[in-house]
């Protein structure tokens, strides 16, 4: 079969939207220069997928990287020129040996591994972004309601999601099928864990790690999240 990575709602769908989220990624990071009166070029995208927003934020003038777990996703981002490599965002050694002026952390991609290997992570960063450097990651927050259903995509793969709850832990059980008609044949199945921080825990854990919490918007929005926003933009300053 091949690739299978891509057949995610997150990825194939997302695709389509990418040089939406680089225009209002861009409208962040312009926003926080007219607070901090510096300048913004460097980008690290942790996990960068494909390195579906690359291309646009290019074209915007940054310089981007990207670090991401899945070889596949890794393999397709090198064959369409994007500058990405393979491997665990939780583990110092895989990073760069430079710091960034912004590392990137979209589309709810911070909280699938242990708590300790979450606050590691943030660790890492802190050490990879330049004193008054910027992270900026889109979380889901425990407001989103669990999600069920299924995607059809090209080459007559079929996704189904079932989501549940336990606390303050999303439990996600995706399987991929292939549509022959009369038939759904298996490809693969996984289960995962999401974490679902709060606000108050996100910049506890910031805070912790060196940054300071600069702002907090809604998703694609420039105004302070309602309090049972489904998704939240943070914007930190690392530190000096």
């Amino acid at each position: 079969m091949g690739d299978l990575d891509k057949y995610a709602w997150h990825v194939y769908h997302a695709e389509k939207r990418a040089a939406l989220d680089a225009a209002y990624i861009h409208g962040l990071i312009t926003w926080v220069r007219f607070q901090t009166n510096q300048d913004y070029k460097t980008i690290l995208d942790v996990p960068c997928g494909n390195g579906r927003l690359h291309p646009w934020l290019k074209k915007l003038g940054y310089e981007v990287e990207g670090l991401d777990l899945s070889e596949e996703m890794v393999a397709e981002a090198k064959k369409n020129g994007r500058n990405c490599r393979m491997g665990d965002m939780a583990n110092p050694e895989a990073y760069p040996n430079r710091k960034y002026d912004v590392i990137l952390n979209w589309f709810t991609s911070f909280g699938y591994l242990s708590e300790e290997e979450n606050e590691r992570t943030l660790q890492i960063w802190s050490e990879h972004i330049r004193p008054g450097g910027l992270l900026i990651m889109d979380l889901a927050t425990p407001h989103k309601d669990p999600f069920s259903g299924f995607a059809r995509y090209d080459n007559n793969i079929v996704e189904i999601m079932e989501e549940g709850s336990e606390g303050n832990v999303r439990h996600l059980h995706i399987k991929l099928y292939r549509d022959e008609g009369d038939k759904l044949i298996k490809l693969r199945e996984n289960n995962v864990d999401l974490r679902m921080y709060s606000p108050e825990e996100i910049k506890t854990l910031l805070e912790r790690n060196g940054f300071q919490l600069l702002k907090m918007f809604g998703r694609y929005e420039f105004h302070s999240p309602r309090k049972d926003a489904n998704a939240i933009v943070y914007m930190a300053i690392r530190q000096k």
